[in-house]
């Protein structure tokens, strides 16, 4: 039954890149930080979707989605992970569509299967297709934001269940997502700030995406 990995499963996997990860920009936002999600693809495609204020800096007020193909492939290691050079390569395109430093993304990367990513990225597309005709959810710092809409991703995924604490600042929530994930770029962050403390860890709804009480 284990043919497929040369009968030792342990030491040969069979990585099928069919994946979601959490994108963390630690520095965008001072002291809180931006989050964003990726869809990977079986192939190695991958798709990038971030949600944040119409026309930036603003804590509340209509919202923007932005969807965005990756121009490469990722590949996988024997662990069923991306190679370093292709989480450099991810860190890049997410930090140039976010005009960061690649130095400063972080990612939590979670296994999923064949159909997860599917409901992700049916997920995304509609959120993205809803916000080009001008339905984009409202956005509210406290309520509804780039976290909240990260978290809703990943439910919607099956990479989280919505069970455990989260939270709705960025920065927080990579920490928080590090022992859910599979794997998490960089593993270690030498710069780390302090979250704000204005917001406070939450419960996510599966639904709504936000926090509940």
């Amino acid at each position: 039954m284990y043919s497929y990995a040369m009968n030792n499963p342990l030491a040969f996997t069979d990585p099928d890149g069919r994946d979601a990860i959490a994108v963390n920009f630690s520095k965008q936002v001072p002291m809180g930080g931006h989050e964003g999600i990726m869809s990977v693809h079986k192939d190695g495609t991958v798709q990038y979707a971030r949600f944040g204020p119409e026309g930036g800096n603003k804590p509340f007020g209509a919202g923007a989605v932005n969807w965005v193909d990756a121009n490469f492939k990722v590949q996988f290691g024997a662990n069923g992970v991306p190679t370093d050079a292709s989480y450099k390569q991810l860190a890049d395109m997410a930090a140039k569509v976010e005009g960061q430093d690649p130095s400063t993304v972080r990612m939590n990367y979670f296994k999923t299967s064949e159909a997860d990513t599917a409901a992700l990225d049916a997920w995304m597309k509609r959120i993205a297709e809803a916000a080009a005709n001008g339905k984009a959810p409202s956005y509210d710092v406290t309520r509804q934001n780039c976290a909240t809409f990260c978290i809703a991703g990943l439910i919607q995924g099956n990479a989280i269940q919505n069970k455990g604490p989260l939270s709705m600042t960025p920065n927080l929530l990579f920490e928080l997502l590090i022992n859910r994930a599979a794997d998490n770029y960089p593993h270690q962050d030498q710069n780390k700030e302090t979250p704000s403390k204005s917001h406070q860890n939450c419960l996510i709804d599966r639904n709504t995406g936000n926090c509940v009480q």
